[in-house]
């Protein structure tokens, strides 16, 4: 418990430190004629390739790196299930058929095998899908 709310402080201290930046790039400023009451944020970079050095950063940073990592980890876990489900299939056709144990029973265990790993793929492209969206 104590170590989750580090988490969440350090988590928050992190997007602090990241967001200073902003303070001093972007400002409020008057648009349309002046007088009109209008204002905006706006950004004033120093160098003129500013605007594209910031605009790729935060691409990087918000976007590609983010979906890159999720993409990852929902590949390494759909490989896991499916290696699960590749050696639960070849264990359960492995079974010698004893006196105790029927062919029916033995047709139950497999099919919930594939059902149990269908259920856990479908959970994952789902998720895949909506993260991706």
């Amino acid at each position: 418990r104590r170590k989750d709310r580090l988490y969440v402080i350090f988590s928050w201290i992190l997007s602090l430190l990241f967001s200073i930046p902003q303070m001093f790039i972007f400002s409020l400023r008057e648009v349309g004629s002046a007088g009109s009451g209008v204002y905006d944020c706006w950004g004033d970079f120093v160098k003129p390739w500013g605007a594209k050095a910031y605009i790729t950063w935060i691409s990087l940073t918000i976007y590609i790196i983010p979906v890159a990592i999720l993409s990852i980890c929902y590949g390494l876990i759909s490989f896991k299930i499916w290696q699960n489900f590749k050696l639960k299939t070849r264990r359960e056709q492995c079974i010698n058929l004893t006196p105790k144990t029927t062919k029916s029973n033995t047709l139950a265990r497999v099919s919930s095998v594939k059902l149990i790993s269908k259920a856990k793929i479908t959970t994952v492209k789902m998720t895949f899908v909506i993260v991706v969206a």
